[in-house]
Order: structure tokens, then C-alpha cells, then sequence
């Protein structure tokens, strides 16, 4: 991600990765951030987006933060 400051779609890839690695509490914030970016609206040149695009990121920045969630509270 330091590769790539400001990018919504590194932390929502670092987020993916955290998820896998059983890291949901640093995917959540990983996933917190890239929404925060894409609702800012301060996205890179190189990464363009509709509104339709930056609404479906969100979502599925959402749903990955309830999925990190219920496994949070599933952990023994």
C-alpha cells in the first residue's frame, strides 16, 4: 500500500489479504480506509471512476467488513 498512497483499490486488496491472513481487524481498517477515499472523492489519475463504479466499491467494501465481522465473533 505504500507503493500506493491514496489508492482505494490497494486497501481494499490489503484488506483482502488481511481477511485471508485471519487478520480482521486490520482488514476492517483496511477496508474503513478504502471507503473513506472513495467517498472523498481525492482518487489517483490513474484510477478514473462513475459514480456507479465508486458506489459498487463501496459496497463491496461493506460486505467484506460484515463478513470480517461475523468471523470475528465466531472466533473461539
Amino acid at each position: 500500500m505504500a507503493a500506493c498512497p491514496g489508492s482505494p483499490i490497494a486497501c481494499s486488496a490489503l484488506g483482502g489479504a488481511l481477511r485471508e491472513a485471519g487478520k480482521y481487524e486490520q482488514a476492517i481498517a483496511a477496508y474503513q480506509k478504502a471507503i473513506a477515499l472513495l467517498t472523498a472523492g481525492k482518487l489517483p489519475p490513474e484510477e478514473p471512476r462513475t459514480t456507479f463504479r465508486i458506489d459498487d466499491q463501496i459496497s463491496g467494501c461493506e460486505a467484506q467488513i460484515v463478513l470480517c465481522r461475523h468471523k470475528l465473533e465466531a472466533k473461539p
